[in-house]
């Protein structure tokens, strides 16, 4: 009789089921399965199928009752099957999605589980909490896999080998899978400079030829348009928040007689003529924000081609990253930078608070075609690392560090484009890219302690205005933040990237969402810029504008501020004693003419080197018939 029952009622369903919507269909064939189940007389198969398909058949009462509430009173196993077979529903087939889908039998969306209408592979294909943990696990194992290959084992090539762990051409930097040491073994050095000869009593060099035209840029791309931020009425804007106070100053004083140019450039000791320039630096960062010590920074233009080829790759953002912090800097550069016509030195990268190179460690050879020694070039360690050492005894007369020990804890830039990263065409204007060397640049973050900061105390200088000596050459207030998801339209990106992609590097445009399509389109990254700073002007109408304190012009210039190492060392090699006539001739005119009329020609020495400074510099030079300097203990030739 029940099974009867169950086919009359089936008959009942199909003559409705057109008048009737899925959810009301389903809610009506549980009232039948309750009705037909409270008959006494149940068949055996019946009972058998309905212990099958009952999941609290061996569990406890306490287990049972909340299934039983959840599930009310399950169909028979036989029946369950020919409904699943019949409508086929499954986020498989469906697809993930946040809103509910009326002609779908079952749901695949967050809400499905307090309905009790997801599908029966829901937790599979949608959950969230997995799909993230997935994620995780998945770019845990592709930073894994990146390190397990090297470019000395699979040799420099420019094109992309699928079966390899990590790639070693040109655009591996733009996709996050270049091998650990692609940028030591695959980028070229730097073209060696010209040794420039020392001029009278030697007859002065011939200027040096015009260097080669550079190739024509290539004209811009038809421009991609950049669709303006989508207006969310019914979410108010965000609440513009406190500026923080600067990060504090060092916990000890200055140790002079410690510092690592002392009795090596003094001049570092004093104050510098140097401009007071002040402008805007920014930075991109997640919730969690520390003060810019020891740090990457950028203009407006380099933090967004930062976010474009490394951040929105990604879902999730590379770091979290959700936000673009922007920071009133003052700086003064130091007497060594000037005297260059330098206002920055190089940049260095930071990990962890710790500056990690790249460094100049000493010489290496220049050797031609047939095996002969040209000249010597700079030799460049620690692209991954920290400062060591062990390359002191190459260095002389430096005791830490040449980039700081010559020059003092300078501002670094680099134009994007140019040495030291990215070296590949950029196609963002006026990008740039900072480091502000705080107390202790050579340890990690949690090492900062008061012996370091007093012989190590950086170049940040908090309360008073930069008088440009080696430890004081920048400070900063905070001056505001922009959040990415209100600058490119997104009004919940956790729920957005379900179903959007904001940009894929290998179609070069994103997946229903077109703010950041064309990468090298320089009219669209041109106006990129434009909609950031309007949205910070917007923002901070009492500050100045973006455009008031624009970024100075970069000025490294990588040939003056490593010179010295295109010469051979000055402290080894050749015979050792007191200069002859000649050479005594070629250093007083070098004091009395040569630094006023070519001061560049002399670098690092100025005005104030020592007669023993410029026979070691003719010397390495080959000029003036100068032998080297005896070091101490050395007996002359």
């Amino acid at each position: 009789e029940p099974l009867k029952a169950a086919g009359a009622a089936r008959r009942v369903v199909f003559q409705v089921k057109l008048h009737m919507s899925p959810a009301a269909m389903r809610r009506f064939l549980q009232c039948l399965c309750i009705a037909a189940s409270g008959l006494a007389a149940l068949g055996d198969e019946v009972k058998e199928a309905l212990h099958r398909d009952d999941p609290c058949a061996n569990s406890t009462a306490v287990d049972c009752t909340l299934s039983m509430r959840k599930k009310s009173l399950r169909t028979p196993a036989a029946l369950q099957s020919r409904t699943q077979s019949r409508t086929a529903g499954s986020c498989d087939r469906f697809g993930c999605r946040e809103e509910y889908v009326r002609w779908q039998d079952c749901q695949c969306n967050s809400l499905c589980a307090k309905y009790e209408n997801c599908c029966y592979d829901y937790k599979v294909k949608c959950d969230k909490d997995r799909r993230v943990a997935e994620d995780r696990r998945v770019s845990a194992k592709t930073q894994t896999n990146r390190w397990s290959g090297s470019c000395r084992q699979y040799s420099c090539s420019g094109v992309y080998v699928s079966s390899q762990a990590c790639q070693c051409n040109s655009h591996c930097k733009r996709y996050g899978n270049c091998c650990a040491d692609y940028e030591r073994t695959c980028v070229a050095a730097p073209p060696p400079l010209p040794v420039v000869p020392a001029p009278a009593p030697v007859p002065p060099p011939p200027p040096p030829p015009a260097p080669a035209p550079a190739p024509p840029t290539p004209p811009p791309a038809a421009p991609v348009p950049v669709p303006a931020p989508a207006p969310v009425p019914s979410k108010p804007p965000s609440p513009v928040p406190a500026f923080g106070k600067p990060a504090p100053g060092n916990d000890v004083s200055v140790d002079v007689e410690g510092l690592p140019w002392t009795g090596v450039e003094d001049s570092l000791n004093r104050p510098s003529n140097g401009p007071l320039l002040t402008f805007y630096m920014y930075r991109a960062v997640s919730n969690e924000v520390y003060p810019p010590l020891n740090v990457n920074m950028g203009s407006l233009a380099g933090v967004l081609w930062y976010l474009h080829h490394e951040v929105v790759i990604q879902a999730p953002r590379k770091f979290d990253i959700t936000r673009i912090m922007r920071y009133k800097v003052q700086m003064k550069a130091t007497n060594p930078l000037l005297y260059l016509n330098m206002n920055f030195g190089v940049r260095f990268a930071f990990d962890k608070g710790q500056a990690t190179g790249p460094f100049v460690c000493g010489r290496e050879n220049i050797t031609s075609k047939d095996g002969t020694t040209e000249g010597v070039k700079p030799k460049f360690c620690g692209e991954d690392g920290p400062f060591k050492e062990d390359w002191l005894p190459d260095m002389k007369p430096y005791k830490s560090q040449f980039e700081y020990t010559a020059y003092g804890y300078n501002v670094g830039c680099n134009n994007l484009g140019e040495y030291p990263f990215p070296t590949e065409p950029v196609y963002y204007p006026n990008a740039v890219w900072y480091t502000l060397p705080g107390k202790c640049p050579n340890n990690l973050y949690y090492n900062k302690n008061q012996k370091c900061q007093a012989v190590d105390p950086g170049g940040y200088c908090p309360g008073v205005v930069p008088n440009g000596n080696g430890t004081c050459t920048w400070n900063y207030e905070e001056a505001g933040e922009i959040d990415i998801n209100e600058l490119v339209g997104i009004e919940d990106y956790n729920m957005w990237r379900w179903s959007h992609r904001e940009y894929n590097p290998e179609t070069d445009k994103g997946i229903a969402f077109s703010w950041w399509d064309g990468i090298d389109n320089q009219t669209a990254n041109a106006k990129r810029v434009e909609q950031a700073a309007k949205l910070f002007n917007t923002r901070y109408p009492d500050l100045p504008t973006v455009e008031d304190l624009q970024n100075p012009p970069c000025d490294f210039d990588f040939s003056l501020f490593y010179k010295q190492w295109y010469r051979k060392d000055g402290y080894s090699g050749g015979k050792c004693g007191p200069p002859n006539g000649i050479c005594k001739g070629s250093i007083s005119w070098i004091r009395n003419e040569g630094f006023k009329l070519h001061p560049t020609w002399y670098v690092p020495l100025n005005p104030s080197a020592s007669d023993d400074e410029i026979q070691r510099l003719l010397f390495q030079l080959g000029q003036g018939t100068c032998l080297r300097p005896c070091n101490k203990g050395e007996k002359p030739a």
